[in-house]
């Protein structure tokens, strides 16, 4: 999963100029943590 979630954050990085790091990625993208939330809720489907 941590992978994924790294892999997700690069994504970012690579395709928002705005993007500073990896922290920030984290702490300031909601989509990211929508799309987290899904795949979550999706493992115990």
């Amino acid at each position: 999963m941590a992978s994924r979630m790294k892999e997700d954050m690069k994504s970012v990085l690579d395709n928002d100029p705005a993007a500073r790091g990896y922290v920030d990625a984290f702490l300031n993208y909601p989509g990211l943590h929508a799309i987290w939330w899904h795949r979550f809720a999706n493992f115990f489907l």
